[in-house]
């Protein structure tokens, strides 16, 4: 099943350093295959990977299922200031910043 895709998604790529396996302790030499979680900067061996790899894209099929392929828009009681509604108010902030 499709799932959305992520920035912070783990993916299988190449060792930049020697690093310890997450999942096992075992040590993964640079350039070995390792599934990564950016995030949170751990690494999993080829064979701990496997099943990280398993567990994620079911999680991630599962969300899937329930939110379908449409983008995160925080909702009206999501109470974070975002900031000024446009761009032009962020430039007109500036210039009165550097007429004071």
């Amino acid at each position: 099943m499709p799932h959305n895709h992520f920035i912070g998604d783990p993916s299988w790529t190449q060792a930049p350093t020697s690093v310890d396996c997450r999942g096992c302790g075992e040590k993964i030499e640079k350039g070995d295959a390792v599934f990564f979680y950016p995030r949170t900067g751990s690494s999993f061996c080829s064979n701990c990977g496997q099943e990280e790899a398993t567990r994620f894209h079911l999680e991630a099929d599962a969300e899937y299922a329930v939110t379908g392929p449409e983008e995160y828009e925080p909702d009206d009681s999501d109470d974070r200031d975002y900031g000024p509604e446009n761009e032009d108010e962020i430039y007109d902030d500036q210039l009165e910043d550097e007429d004071a």
